[in-house]
């Protein structure tokens, strides 16, 4: 890439011809046959086609002119080894969405576009790739399931699969003027993933899928910027947002090799702040939310995972934790992704030990903040299988960005788990800025006196503060709690693993249960009621809840029933008289309601009653505040629908970053010698 890229555009014909020159060498070595030393095409499966194929057909088109016809003629017949070979015999060469089939999707289109005209083969694989890898293989499984973006096999992987990816289709963007990155937007989609799913500070990316032993998990400069160029080139209106998110993720973590910094980089290209996008993103594809406080390095973030296993499965590298749940403070995990924290912090031994829990000989697959049970029959007692979109409709449901809240549902979860002792999970989740997430999951298991659990894990053993009808622990860096409320019989088990990490266990037995959990990111512990019938707080609705008091108090209440009719028409609850309070009912009946509050000896008692000027969202949410002398006001209005790099975000325009190609050659990091 150098090399051809200094061949192009330096204006010193003597500098040219040595740049030609050493191409040609390298080429030279790159194409020597397997027989006489060479690459084999079959190491390690095929892994190598990604950089001896993309390489030799990059470097043919770049620095053809400097090649001998002995070259060309060598480099041709190095190339359709390795494509002859994967085609027939490359690991997981028709399951599209892994690390090693886009290296050979790549590998094939840069060998047909590039030796067109000169290899006899060309029109045969770029017919192939256009018929059965574009149109059968890539096509529909990227439509179905990474729309929105991300990386299955985790964000070690990601950087170079997704780029080989929209590489790929600005490939045959530029030279057959194929516009399948419109069919499949994936620059687009992927700027949004990377801008919500890396950690607020930006040193960190959200950290699922198999993570390598004292590897961080960073967000890529160098995917960014070369994403935020193809769009840019496409005259996209994301092109500005995305440049700037770069920036800052260059300031913070720049991983781009010199060749990508002059031709994925134009410093001076268009930028647009980003800060007033969306604070919540879904990518539906592999079902994914994230969402935040807000735009600042210190920010509360926090990740909801519910989708299918979707990745390659002879690759193995997503792991088994649809349910989950993570929460993050600024640069401080709050929440962990087990799986993903441990290798980072714990080094060799904790990717041994992450490996033993997903691929072991027993593989319990525990290592994830959801919903276990003992199940003999479940060949991964007690975790999660690798059901594919075909066998399991998991998936994220109700999502809902409101302002004060975000709301989201992951359903049909229990279809991950084989065995069939898991009749039922579904969790809701509200969270309500800034820092509080409450969790209501509803179970139900075919045999009610087996052991089951709810999972959390935390980055340090917590303090047990109150050990009563709630339980309590405070989480000291980065300052928050963990409050388990449901189910009231619940014991609560702590399990130490490597690196720090402990694991804290919410058992209970039955064959329907409700667990109600909730974790503030409140650096003071604050005071929490659960409110339902039972308690004697709830006097109309079969509504169930959690009065919040702290620096802000919230009120969040679900309905009672099964997930499936779950529908609250009206309610009337009392909560203590406290504070100003911002109330979030979800699951209400489609309508407006009226909702009045009176105020009596230290408490407030709400009344919800259909008919009204509130109006429930399209999502069946109402959401309003309630003041400490009992005044009802509907909450703000969700901010408008701007996405962090969306079609409408900003008018098409500006400078494009074609424009970095003709600056001087040695300018800034990526000049040539």
């Amino acid at each position: 890439m150098s090399l051809g890229l200094c061949y192009r555009v330096t204006n010193d014909s003597a500098a040219q011809q040595k740049y030609g020159e050493a191409g040609s060498r390298l080429l030279e070595a790159m194409s020597t046959p397997a027989g006489s030393g060479g690459q084999s095409p079959s190491t390690d499966s095929g892994y190598g086609i990604r950089n001896y194929g993309v390489g030799m057909a990059v470097g043919y088109d770049w620095l053809y002119p400097a090649l001998s016809s002995s070259t060309r003629q060598r480099v041709i017949d190095s190339l359709n080894a390795w494509v002859d070979w994967y085609d027939t015999s490359g690991f997981s060469r028709n399951q599209p969405i892994g690390n090693y089939f886009v290296g050979y999707l790549l590998a094939k289109t840069a060998t047909a576009l590039a030796t067109e005209g000169d290899n006899s083969k060309a029109g045969t694989y770029f017919t192939d790739v256009s018929q059965r890898l574009w149109g059968k293989l890539v096509k529909p499984a990227f439509q179905k399931s990474m729309v929105g973006g991300g990386w299955p096999e985790g964000w070690g992987y990601g950087p170079k699969a997704v780029r080989n990816v929209v590489e790929f289709l600005w490939a045959v963007k530029t030279a057959k003027n194929l516009d399948w990155i419109s069919e499949v937007p994936q620059a687009r989609d992927q700027a949004n993933y990377i801008s919500y799913f890396a950690w607020p500070s930006l040193k960190h990316m959200d950290d699922q899928g198999t993570v390598r032993s004292g590897t961080d998990i960073k967000p890529s400069a160098a995917l960014m910027t070369t994403i935020a160029t193809v769009l840019g080139e496409l005259s996209d209106g994301a092109a500005t947002r995305a440049r700037a998110f770069a920036a800052d993720i260059i300031a913070t973590n720049d991983d781009r090799a010199p060749w990508q910094s002059f031709l994925y980089w134009d410093p001076s290209a268009a930028k647009v702040p980003y800060q007033d996008a969306n604070l919540s993103y879904l990518a539906s594809g592999p079902g994914h939310v994230a969402m935040r406080s807000s735009w600042k390095n210190d920010a509360v973030w926090g990740a909801l995972q519910s989708g299918t296993y979707i990745n390659a499965p002879d690759s193995g590298e997503q792991m088994f934790n649809q349910g989950n749940l993570s929460v993050t403070v600024g640069d401080k995990p709050l929440l962990v992704n087990g799986a993903g924290w441990i290798p980072q912090v714990a080094g060799t031994s904790g990717e041994t030990f992450v490996y033993s829990d997903a691929w072991g000989k027993s593989a319990p697959r525990v290592l994830y903040n959801t919903f276990f049970v003992q199940d003999s029959s479940n060949p991964n007692n007690p975790g999660q299988s690798s059901a594919g979109p075909d066998q399991a409709q998991t998936r994220v449901d109700r999502y809902e960005e409101g302002g004060v809240y975000v709301r989201a549902r992951a359903t049909d979860v229990e279809q991950m788990y084989k065995g069939g002792s898991i009749k039922n999970f579904t969790r809701d989740l509200v969270y309500v800025r800034p820092g509080t997430f409450v969790l209501f999951d509803r179970t139900s298991v075919g045999n009610g006196s087996s052991d089951q659990w709810m999972s959390f894990h935390l980055p340090a053993t917590p303090k047990n503060l109150i050990d009563s009808a709630i339980k309590s622990f405070g989480i000291s860096t980065p300052g928050g709690t963990l409050n388990t409320l449901l189910p009231r019989n619940a014991s609560v088990k702590s399990v130490t693993l490597p690196g720090g990490v402990v694991r804290l266990e919410e058992h209970s037995s039955g064959a329907e249960q409700q667990w109600l959990t909730v974790v503030n990111a409140e650096a003071a512990s604050s005071a929490q009621t659960r409110l339902s019938s039972q308690d004697g707080n709830v006097a109309a609705g079969n509504v169930v809840g959690v009065h919040m008091q702290g620096a802000r108090n919230q009120v969040v209440l679900f309905p009672g029933d099964a997930p499936d009719t779950a529908t609250t028409a009206s309610a009337r609850y009392t909560v203590r008289q406290t504070a100003d309070a911002e109330h979030v009912l979800v699951d209400v009946a489609p309508g407006n309601y009226s909702v009045t509050a009176s105020v009596a000896g230290g408490s407030i008692t709400v009344d919800v009653k259909p008919g009204g000027s509130l109006t429930a969202s399209s999502k069946g949410t109402l959401c309003y505040s309630v003041s400490n002398s009992g005044d009802v006001k509907a909450c703000p209005a969700a901010p408008a629908n701007v996405s962090m790099s969306g079609p409408n975000a900003v008018p098409n325009g500006g400078t494009t970053d074609t424009q970095q190609q003709d600056k001087a050659a040695g300018e800034g990091a990526g000049g040539c010698p």
